[in-house]
C-alpha cells in the first residue's frame, strides 16, 4: 500500500530522513510499517532567514494496509496516467530539423512508435563541439556552423541546465525520467526548481 503526505516542513539544519520519519509517525503510521519513503516534490521555504526549511511532498510505501480515514493529512496514492499517443497510420519516415532538446525527444518518441526519423543538425557532436568552442574562446576562431548555438544538444547543451517550462504536458514526467536514465541527477525528479548543470548535460545529450 502506498500513501501520500504533503507539505512536510523540515529545518535544513536537521537530519532530513530522521525528521521525515518522525512526521510520518506523528500522522498515525507506525514506524515498523514503513517500507519505503520517496520524494515527489521538494522546495525551499526561505521566508524566515533564521529558520530555512525544506518543504516535502512524499510517497510512503507501507508493509501492511491501514485505514487512512483515521490518519491525519494522509491521502491515497494515485498512479500517474501513462501517456500513449498513437502515431498516424501510413507514416514511414520523418525529418527532424535540429538536434536540440525538442528534436532529440521528438526523435525518441518516433522511435518508440516504430517510426525511423532522420535528424538534421548543422553543428558537430558534443566532444568535437567542445574543441571548436574552446578555440573560439581562446583565439576568436568562429566556426559559423558549429558553436554555442549549433551542434548536438542545441544551445541548451551549454546552458546551466535549469529545467523549467510553462507548458503543461502528459509527457513531463517521461522527460525527467529519460534525463535521469541517461545520466542526470535523480533529485531532478522531485526538486521544485530542478537543475542539471552544463557538465552533466553534455553526458546526458551524448547518451
Amino acid at each position: 500500500m502506498k500513501v501520500v503526505i504533503n507539505n512536510i516542513n523540515v529545518s535544513i539544519e536537521k537530519d532530513q530522513t530522521l525528521e521525515l520519519k518522525k512526521e510520518i509517525i506523528k500522522r498515525g503510521i507506525k514506524e515498523e510499517n514503513i517500507e519505503k519513503i520517496e520524494y515527489s516534490k521538494r522546495s525551499i521555504d526561505s521566508r524566515k532567514k533564521t529558520d530555512i526549511k525544506f518543504v516535502y511532498n512524499i510517497e510512503v510505501t507501507l508493509k501492511n494496509d491501514v485505514d487512512i480515514s483515521s490518519l491525519t493529512n494522509v491521502n491515497p496514492f494515485k498512479e500517474n496516467e501513462e501517456v500513449n499517443y498513437k502515431a498516424k497510420d501510413g507514416i514511414e519516415r520523418v525529418a527532424i530539423i535540429g538536434a536540440g532538446p525538442a528534436g532529440l525527444f521528438a526523435a525518441l518518441r518516433l522511435c518508440e512508435l516504430g517510426i525511423k526519423p532522420i535528424v538534421y543538425e548543422r553543428g558537430e557532436k558534443v566532444d568535437d563541439r567542445d574543441k571548436t568552442i574552446d578555440e573560439f574562446i581562446k583565439f576568436s576562431m568562429l566556426n559559423p556552423n558549429s558553436n554555442i548555438q549549433f551542434g548536438e544538444g542545441g544551445a541548451g547543451t551549454y546552458s546551466d541546465g535549469k529545467l523549467n517550462t510553462r507548458v503543461k504536458s502528459g509527457y513531463m514526467n517521461k522527460i525527467f525520467l529519460e534525463l535521469v536514465a541517461n545520466g542526470a541527477q535523480e533529485q531532478i525528479l522531485w526538486d521544485y526548481k530542478p537543475h542539471v548543470g552544463t557538465d552533466v548535460l553534455k553526458i546526458v545529450v551524448k547518451n
